[in-house]
């Protein structure tokens, strides 16, 4: 999972046209994932893996969509534009974070309803659960554009995750504009943030707003969460225990310590 980087995290494209829609069809045969039949409302289709591919009727004539999400989606939507203009229903991005320590999803809940009270502009939920995997809601969900807080655990590892969800003509405009290259995913997360004119107690708005302000400016670079490696834990608590005695111990500790010293020469220094 690639952190303090904004991503897509849901896309659909829909189309009229047979050519688009066989192109897309192609694409899905080059991704790996089980394949099985599947439909979404009109649309009957094929799911692999993340995404689904189907084709419903409108009318005398056909109409296709794909839906792809995750963390497929946000290479699938550059790789899908490519097979020619579709019109976008709809596209998640977000941008995730390590979890703050102290973060208080009640908290900041309490906080945005006081920041926007005067205003009373979006609702907003909180849902609380108990392993604190909790979810702030601005918005309503029937709505075209709105955005969730929440909590997020990548192998027992929790981050923060701000997400908006575009649909209809905000996610046609958001998408165009990065079809013309006008915008941009950090651009489309700092207009909702910039709709939230108040501060939180704990930062959380300013803290998401420097992020996506950083990767604007060219300051912040995508970097991978790291996920719990079983093979890593395997060698921090068993292994490295095992060699430490071994180079203490007078009849092999000068043969592995240079072993050891080769390894890091040959594999990890750069050249």
């Amino acid at each position: 999972m690639i952190i303090d980087y904004p991503q897509i995290d849901w896309l659909t494209f829909t189309t009229w046209e047979n050519q688009i829609y066989q192109a897309w069809q192609g694409w899905q045969n080059e991704q790996e994932g089980d394949e099985k039949a599947g439909k979404i409302k009109m649309y009957s289709g094929l799911w692999r893996g993340n995404s689904f591919i189907g084709e419903g009727r409108q009318g005398e004539k056909a109409h296709g969509l794909v839906r792809v999400s995750g963390g497929d989606s946000h290479n699938a939507y550059y790789q899908l534009s490519g097979c020619g203009y579709a019109k976008c229903t709809r596209i998640d991005v977000q941008i995730t974070t390590l979890l703050p320590a102290g973060y208080s999803a009640r908290k900041f809940f309490d906080d945005v309803v006081e920041g926007q009270s005067e205003k009373c502009e979006r609702d907003v939920r909180l849902i609380e659960n108990t392993d604190g995997l909790d979810t702030v809601y601005i918005g309503s969900g029937s709505s075209n554009r709105f955005a969730r807080f929440y909590v997020k655990l990548v192998e027992e590892v929790k981050h923060l995750r701000f997400e908006v969800e575009h649909k209809a003509e905000w996610a046609e405009a958001v998408s165009n504009s990065l079809l013309e290259d006008t915008g941009s995913l950090a651009g489309a997360l700092l207009d909702f943030l910039g709709s939230m004119d108040f501060e939180d107690s704990q930062g959380v708005i300013k803290l998401f707003t420097d992020l996506l302000d950083g990767v604007k400016s060219g300051l912040t670079v995508p970097r991978e969460a790291r996920d719990k490696n079983k093979t890593l834990d395997w060698i921090l608590e068993q292994v490295t225990p095992a060699m430490i005695r071994l180079l203490k111990d007078h009849d092999t500790g000068p043969y592995l310590a240079p072993h050891l010293q080769n390894l890091i020469d040959r594999y990890f220094l750069p050249d």
